[in-house]
């Protein structure tokens, strides 16, 4: 009898999960994904990449800037991947010299990188040691 148990229970386990699972709400491509898509595949794109829509950043970029009070200044945040081509042409940009970096390795790319006189603004505290060690 306590193999009826067993059985049930695991049924009833089994259609609590079939029932929970998250659903396929996928759809067709907008016509803008599909070009980007076809676009790497024409391209034989094998391999991850980051690919950046110059249009969209700029329209961005203009939306951002358009919405920060004058005299203050858009900060660019060096977050993940530090690509310095990127925070270039962001920083021409949006006319800045500020920075926000979150990764302490990253600080170092900047200051490599980027002018004298930089403003940069640390977006999370480093431990002393780390700080020791960076200067």
């Amino acid at each position: 009898m306590g193999w009826i148990i067993w059985i049930i229970l695991v049924l009833v386990i089994v259609l609590v999960v079939w029932l929970l699972k998250p659903r396929d709400q996928g759809g067709v491509y907008t016509p803008y994904f599909t070009r980007l898509n076809q676009a790497l595949k024409d391209a034989r794109v094998g391999r991850a990449r980051i690919l950046i829509d110059q249009e969209r950043l700029d329209h961005n970029l203009a939306v951002i800037q358009g919405n920060i009070p004058s005299p203050q200044h858009y900060r660019i945040v060096v977050k993940s991947i530090p690509c310095i081509e990127l925070l270039r042409y962001i920083k021409a940009k949006v006319d800045t010299n500020k920075f926000m970096v979150v990764h302490e390795p990253f600080l170092k790319v900047i200051l490599d990188n980027f002018e004298p006189g930089i403003d940069i603004l640390l977006g999370k505290p480093l431990p002393i040691f780390a700080c020791e060690e960076f200067f």
